[in-house]
C-alpha cells in the first residue's frame, strides 16, 4: 500500500503486522507499519515502521494512538485476525484520541466471524447457505444424516491449525478428542474449490465484493485467482449486509 499524496483527506495509513506474506503495493500511499518483532520483513518494505506490544497487552492501544498522533495517520487497516476484536472495541477511542479511522467491522460482526459455530447460526438464522455443522455434544444425532468425509476444526482458530479431514468414525473420535472446543462440519469440496471473499460495506450498504479462488500452504494463501463471479458476489453482499 502507498499513500495518495495529492488526496486532500487521506495522508497516511497504518498497517499492523505488515510482515506476513507479500505486501500489496499501490503507488502513492505512505505506509506506517507495526509489528511485535523487529525481524518482520514488512517493517523494511514501508516508509516508516514501529515496534508495538502484542495486541493482548494493555499498552497496545495506547501505543497505537501515540503512533497515529505522531505520524498524523488517517486510516488504520488491520491485517491479522487475532487483533480485530481489540481494534474494533477501541475504534471510537482511537479516532477520538488520534483522529485515525480504523477500517473494521463492528464488534458484533467480528465476534460472529471469529467463531465458526456462531457463523453457522448467523447464516441459518438469516436463511443463507451454510455448511451442515454440529458441536461434539450433538455428534450422535449429526451422524444419523451426515456422511464421511467430515471436517473437525477448532471453533475459533486460523491458519488451518487443528484442522482434520476424517474418513472413518475412529478418525472422527480421535480428532474430536484432540481438538480443543471442536466443531464438526460437512466436507464441501477439495482444495481446488476454495474461495476467499470480501465485501466493502458502509452504513449498511455493500459497495462491492471480490471473490478469489485460492490455494493454501501452511494455512496461508500462496496462490490466488480473482475473477468476476456475479452469483457468488451477490451472496457475499447479502451476508455482509445482514
Amino acid at each position: 500500500f502507498r499513500f495518495f499524496k495529492d488526496h486532500p483527506d487521506i495522508k497516511k495509513f497504518y498497517a499492523p503486522r505488515f510482515g506476513r506474506g507479500e505486501p500489496f503495493v499501490v503507488r502513492h500511499f505512505k505506509v506506517i507499519a507495526v509489528d511485535i518483532i523487529p525481524m518482520a520483513a514488512g517493517l523494511y518494505m514501508v516508509d516508516k515502521a514501529y515496534l508495538v506490544p502484542k495486541f493482548s497487552d494493555p499498552k497496545f492501544i495506547p501505543r497505537i494512538i501515540k503512533i497515529c498522533r505522531q505520524e498524523k495517520v488517517d486510516i488504520i487497516f488491520p491485517c491479522l485476525d487475532p487483533e480485530l476484536e481489540v481494534l474494533a472495541t477501541n475504534a471510537a477511542r482511537i479516532k477520538k484520541e488520534s483522529g485515525a479511522v480504523t477500517v473494521i467491522s463492528s464488534v458484533r460482526a467480528v465476534r460472529i466471524a471469529d467463531d465458526k459455530w456462531k457463523t453457522v447460526q448467523f447464516l441459518k438464522k438469516n436463511r443463507l447457505l451454510y455448511a451442515k455443522s454440529c458441536l461434539a455434544k450433538d455428534l450422535p444425532v449429526f451422524l444419523k444424516t451426515a456422511g464421511f468425509p467430515l471436517v473437525v476444526k477448532p471453533r475459533v482458530g486460523a491458519a488451518s491449525k487443528g484442522v482434520h479431514v476424517v474418513h472413518t468414525e475412529s478418525e472422527l473420535r480421535e480428532a474430536v478428542r484432540t481438538v480443543k472446543n471442536p466443531i464438526i462440519q460437512e466436507y464441501l469440496a477439495n482444495e481446488n474449490a476454495e474461495y476467499t471473499c470480501s465485501a466493502f460495506v458502509y452504513k449498511g450498504k455493500s459497495y462491492g465484493a471480490i471473490c478469489g479462488q485460492r490455494w493454501l500452504r501452511d494455512g496461508d494463501t500462496y496462490k490466488a485467482h480473482f475473477k468476476k463471479n456475479p452469483k457468488l458476489e451477490a451472496f457475499i453482499a447479502r451476508v455482509a449486509t445482514k
